[in-house]
């Protein structure tokens, strides 16, 4: 008992207490860069071209394989975007099977630099 008094007095406890705190955070920091590397890795890009613009959303097609999609505006006008222009669509939701087909959980739209 005389032993355990000593030590805190002499700050054992606090140094204890920074220890843990330090063990909380690093529990932290591994569990961001987890779901960090987890939500990364579920997005997907795809370049496409602008078929039609329309108010709140694009027609795009993929040029590869002929595939039209329907892309809801994220963060961006209907006048940011002109036929022909191509584009980055990143996503990480569903295709959904609809005429077009419509990409889900779309986070971003970019033109692609000419």
């Amino acid at each position: 008992m005389l032993k355990k008094n000593n030590e805190l007095r002499k700050g054992g406890y606090l140094k204890s207490f920074h220890k843990d705190i330090m063990k909380v955070v690093f529990f932290v920091c591994i569990l961001f860069l987890l779901f960090f590397i987890i939500h990364t890795k579920l997005q997907k890009s795809i370049e496409l071209q602008v078929l039609e613009v329309h108010d709140t959303y694009l027609i795009l097609q993929d040029l590869k394989y002929s595939n039209d999609y329907r892309v809801h505006l994220v963060g961006k006008e209907s006048t940011d975007f002109n036929v022909g222009d191509l584009v980055i669509v990143t996503y990480n939701g569903a295709v959904e099977d609809t005429a077009p087909a419509s990409l889900g959980g779309v986070t971003e739209i970019k033109p692609l630099k000419k």
